[in-house]
This record gives structure tokens, sequence and C-alpha cells, in this order.
């Protein structure tokens, strides 16, 4: 997970204390310095996003779980560039030896069961994803992704980025960044059936104000029409922090990363949850 792709490390999966490693390797990218300024071109602003999926562990596709696992698509996968019999690259020869119980815990219907706000108990089938919660779904899910990741990364790099478990993290230039977005969203989405909301995604600029970030990213979107799937970005709320665009600072695995007025309000704020739950 840590060497397979150049540009890219997925910080869960064995790595101890993976969290923390995926906080530094943001804290440095974050302080990377923009490129000088050549007279007359454009310069962009530097860029972090966060992609986030819906209910990931839960409804990965199962099929990518176990032909990573077991090194060989059962199905087409990057809009049919692998086919069926083919190799999944890069190789997870390693986790080969995981396949035999992948496909015996995934290769049926799970049977779940949970308790609802009222206590009563409740039974489904589950087909798809893995029981987060489980050890072995954090390495499994690691597992299926990485393969979409490295195709993801080759096409973008310049685009640098790291990720713990579902929480996934690039830096580019603006446009580059947003069009590796664009290609990431497009590419789990048909390849593992999971869906990135681009609401519910963080991007953040340093050095610039914010109506000067959401201009830049209009300009982008309105430059190529085939980024309008991120225009939910220039979407405004009433509570700024749930906005996508950023310029203080951004989450990295719990951890705050921008000015040191967006750190102290975040410690604040978790100061003020803890003292609210003490008796």
């Amino acid at each position: 997970f840590t060497t397979t792709i150049p540009n890219f490390i997925q910080c869960a999966g064995g790595l101890p204390d993976g969290a923390s490693r995926c906080a530094f390797l943001l804290q440095m990218l974050y302080e990377r310095e923009a490129e000088p300024q050549q007279e007359g071109i454009q310069q962009w602003p530097r860029a972090i996003c966060q992609l986030d999926f819906r209910n990931a562990f839960n409804e990965d596709d199962r099929a990518p779980i176990m032909d990573a696992l077991c090194g060989v698509a059962s199905q087409s996968y990057d809009e049919g560039r692998v086919q069926p019999g083919d190799e999944i690259k890069p190789s997870l020869k390693a986790a080969r030896v995981f396949f035999p119980y992948a496909k015996a815990m995934l290769g049926t219907e799970s049977s779940l069961r949970f308790q609802d706000d009222r206590g009563r108990a409740h039974r489904m089938k589950g087909t798809t994803g893995v029981s987060q919660g489980d050890p072995f779904a954090a390495f499994a899910f690691c597992a299926s992704t990485q393969p979409t990741w490295s195709t993801v990364y080759a096409r973008s790099p310049t685009t640098t980025g790291a990720a713990f478990m579902d929480d996934s993290f690039a830096e580019d230039e603006l446009p580059k960044l947003l069009r590796f977005m664009r290609d990431a969203m497009r590419a789990f989405e048909q390849d593992h059936k999971l869906v990135m909301s681009p609401a519910k995604c963080k991007l953040h600029m340093k050095g610039v104000s914010i109506d000067t970030a959401h201009d830049l990213v209009k300009q982008c979107i309105e430059a190529d029409n085939d980024l309008e799937c991120l225009r939910p970005f220039l979407v405004r709320h009433e509570d700024p922090a749930q906005d996508v665009i950023q310029v203080d600072g951004i989450r990295v695995a719990g951890v705050p990363l921008g000015s040191p007025e967006f750190v102290t309000r975040y410690v604040e704020s978790k100061r003020d949850d803890i003292l609210h739950d003490l008796p």
C-alpha cells in the first residue's frame, strides 16, 4: 500500500499509527511553496482536496475486493481497458493468502443483525461491502481500492495524495486537482459502485480569500464542460464550515491543518464537545 503507486500512499492496512502518518504527509503538502510567478502565465494556487465516499465500507462492490486479493479480474474495469481474466495491477501478491477467506466470507450473502432506536432486533441480508469494525474489513477495502487509485493517479502524475482507509486526500494546482477529483469520482462509481458526493467533499486553497477561491473554481468549471459535475462545490451555506471550498484549513484524519486561528477553533470545539459529554 505504500510503494506500489509512486504518487500515492495508503496509510492504513498495516502501518502503525497510520492516521498520524497520513496527517504528517498532508502537512508537508500543505506547506509546499507555490512555483515562482512566470510572466504572462496565470499562476494557479495549489489546493488540497478531501474526497468523501458515501457509506464506503458497506457499499463497495465485493467483486473488486476478491479480484484484488486473487490478482485476476472477474469483470471489466477501467471502462473496458481491463477485461475478465486480466491480471489486476498493481499486483498485491502478499495479499493472495487471504483470498480463500475473502471468498468464503464475501462470496455469499451475509446475515446481519442490528437494533433500531427502540431496541428492537432486525435481521437482513448483506450482499455488498464489508462489515465496518471487522479487522479484515479495513484491509479488504484498502486492497480493493488500490488498483483504482493506481489508475487514477497514473493519469494525473503531478497529483500527490495519501489516504487513511476511506479518508482520501490529494494535492496539486487547482485545475489539475479538479480534473483529478472528477476522474476519481467516475472511476469509483463505475468500478466499485461507490458514490462520492461533490457536496460532501472539501477543497482547500491557501493564500487566497474565500471570494477569490470561489471565483477560481468557477472559472475552471466554466472553462471545461467536463467539470460541470463539480458545480455543487460553489454552493455557500449559512455556516461557512459546511462549504466545500475552504481557505482557513482542512481536517486530515482528525488532525487540523491550516491557519493558527483554524487550528485553535478546531481544538476549542473538541474541548467543548468533551466538556459537554462529562457528567
